[in-house]
């Protein structure tokens, strides 16, 4: 308009005819909008959930792992450290998020109650299975989910060597060794698939659930470190803990090692630490070279052909058992009958029209054979639908002591009816996660004693589940009664079972050093045959063997050609190699020095059906079937002489 001229301000767009009194109301409107928005913006990082006007909780810390970095493809513990900085109590859940990015979840979100008292504060673990270091992971409280915490990234790692120190006593500066809090150390072994080594150098404060943990871990292969304090003491240990006080250098607990170096953690150094801590395993792949080697970028692709087939710890496993757990419909019949619906439109139909001289005869002849065809596509269409839920599953049992199992489980549930399903296993340290790489799962995983796993599953699909669990299960009565070595190669071995072992177990395997050998039954025992001996990673790289998931040319279940599915028990003897890989920790690599037991440790690797202890509890899924591979370390005395170390890789 002429004489008006147009000001344009931060706050918008008016014009000097706008009289004065609205243009301070409309300043004053906006100065309060932009006071509130950087309140919010600036508020954000620190103030995670205010329950009232009185109650402020803020998340003061958060630690991934046991030196900030993650083990992949396995639970890491996520330490939270939650403070109420209110005089009131306060109670909520905790919500942990996977996503892509920021605003796309995938997986389940795993939920966790917190209770904090007044003005104070406390840690808080929960347990995501973490999958990549491309993962964005953040923080909310149920409720309040429209306002996450963005966690740092997770780094990938390997397993951690960690000296445990008590936040609550003054720690001495210096060290090269990185250091974990004590108090944090978890209470089941199910969360210690990352944790390769412990060094002490003052015994810990720990509980019953802490030490029976820790015990868990030692004796399964966990490596202990006692150095000297600044006096030149060894520290001592009390109650179940006492086992760690021999005088010996070196001794054996179980299938772990423990060493005493006489050094205090302020006063090692990085050369000492390599030699005697991080890098002490007796074998032939940790030498030197081999060390330098496995850091390369090239390490990966020059092992053996399976690091390059696609296999990996979860993938044909998972793959494998949705196949197996499918719904499965007789297809060549659906698509013959649909070809003779089509026929029988025409020429059908016009052939009935040419030779009926009575067009109410033509409809009642098609009416009666479009209702016949209806009843064939809808009974050809149920068929599998029928079936009740069910669940197919794998796992690795390792012995902790006669009839004590730590589980990793595969499993994939299926139904035919879409809802919400529980899934639960028994035990204790109980973790899920429904290990999905790319896809949202509606649902969510509950941490804590009752940990369970709450999943939409859509109709006529199937949902994949992984989990770890600490429980009771058959006592196998394992034990050695014939044993020789050859110049420090097994020789002879013959062991003798209980009640508890399986009757007709699908294959049974021993494994000393590097080499894996079949067992046979003869008569009451189990022995091997020293020239069927083979290199453990040939073995596990056998290219007629692999299943190359990734690439979809592995053959599985019904084809056109053999529509009946082949059994159960020939389908999983498929996934032996896979499983025994996941015996040793193994992930996208099959690391030598991983597959390198012990001179003195004999593995035996017993693959059967699955007892019903081991299933998901309830009768949510009443057809579950699996097969379970135990995984028992035997201790030889003495111990045969190691092998020499090859000599170093080449280098290309």
């Amino acid at each position: 308009m002429p004489g008006i001229r147009p000001v344009i301000l931060d706050h918008g767009l008016w014009t000097d005819a706008m009289p004065r009194h609205r243009r301070r109301v409309t300043r004053g409107i906006f100065a309060v909008v932009q006071t509130l928005v950087m309140v919010c913006v600036w508020s954000q990082p620190f103030i995670i959930f205010a329950a009232d006007d009185t109650t402020s909780v803020t998340i003061e810390q958060t630690r991934w792992g046991f030196d900030n970095k993650c083990v992949l493809r396995t639970f890491v513990p996520l330490s939270i450290l939650v403070r109420n900085d209110s005089p009131n109590e306060f109670e909520g859940t905790l919500r942990l998020t996977r996503g892509l990015r920021v605003t796309e979840q995938i997986d389940a979100a795993i939920e966790q109650d917190v209770y904090v008292g007044p003005l104070s504060s406390r840690w808080v673990q929960m347990m995501p299975y973490v999958m990549g270091d491309w993962e964005q992971w953040s923080l909310s409280w149920v409720g309040q989910e429209d306002d996450p915490s963005q966690l740092p990234t997770p780094n990938a790692g390997e397993r951690a060597t960690v000296l445990l120190y008590d936040p609550d006593q003054l720690q001495t500066a210096g060290g090269v060794l990185n250091r974990f809090p004590a108090d944090l150390f978890p209470t089941s072994i199910t969360a210690l698939d990352g944790l390769r080594g412990v060094v002490f150098d003052k015994p810990p404060r720990w509980q019953g659930a802490r030490r029976e943990a820790f015990l868990d871990w030692l004796r399964s292969g966990g490596r202990v470190y006692l150095l000297q304090n600044e006096q030149g003491e060894y520290p001592t240990f009390g109650d179940s803990l006492s086992v760690l006080n021999r005088d010996d250098e070196t001794f054996s607990i179980g299938n772990g090692t423990v060493r005493h170096i006489p050094v205090s953690a302020s006063a090692i150094d990085l050369q000492t630490a390599n030699d005697l801590i991080l890098h002490d395993e007796a074998g032939r792949y940790n030498t030197k070279s081999w060390q330098k080697f496995r850091k390369t970028e090239g390490y990966d692709g020059r092992m053996p052909l399976i690091n390059q087939s696609g296999w990996d710890r979860d993938t044909e496993l998972l793959g494998h058992l949705q196949d197996l757990s499918r719904f499965k419909r007789n297809w060549i019949a659906i698509y013959g009958l649909a070809v003779l619906y089509v026929l029988a439109l025409f020429p059908g139909c016009y052939w009935l029209g040419r030779r009926l001289k009575r067009h109410q005869w033509f409809y009642v002849g098609f009416l009666t054979f479009v209702g016949l065809f209806s009843v064939g596509f809808v009974s050809l269409g149920r068929l599998g639908a029928a079936h009740t839920a069910r669940i197919r599953s794998v796992a690795v049992a390792r012995q902790l002591d006669e009839g004590l199992f730590d589980v990793t489980g595969w499993s994939s549930a299926a139904v035919n009816q879409g809802g919400d399903y529980l899934i639960e296993h028994a035990g204790t340290g109980r973790i899920y996660t429904a290990g999905s790489e790319i896809e949202k799962v509606r649902g969510r995983i509950v941490g804590g004693p009752e940990a369970h796993l709450e999943a939409n599953i859509p109709p006529a699909s199937t949902r994949s589940v992984i989990h770890r669990t600490r429980q009771e299960g058959p006592a196998l009565g394992v034990a050695v009664s014939r044993i020789a070595f050859d110049s420090g190669q097994l020789g002879q071995l013959s062991i003798r079972t209980g009640e508890g072992f399986p009757v007709k177990p699908l294959s049974v395997h021993a494994w000393h050093q590097n080499h894996v050998f079949e067992m046979k039954l003869n008569g009451p025992e189990w022995t091997i045959t020293p020239s069927n001996r083979k290199q453990g990673i040939s073995f596990l790289a056998d290219v007629s063997e692999l299943q190359f998931m990734r690439f979809g040319l592995a053959r599985k279940g019904p084809s056109w050609l053999d529509p009946e599915p082949p059994p159960l028990t020939d389908e999983y003897k498929k996934l032996t190699r896979s499983l025994i890989g996941n015996s040793f920790g193994l992930n996208n690599t099959v690391d030598p020095l991983r597959l390198a037991l012990e001179p003195n440790v004999i593995r035996l690797l017993i693959y059967a059906e699955m007892p019903a202890e081991f299933h998901a509890k309830g009768d949510t899924f009443p057809d579950q079937y699996g097969c379970l591979m135990y995984v028992v370390d035997l201790t030889t005395s003495p111990a045969p002489r190691a092998l020499s170390p090859d000599s170093a890789p080449a280098k290309e």
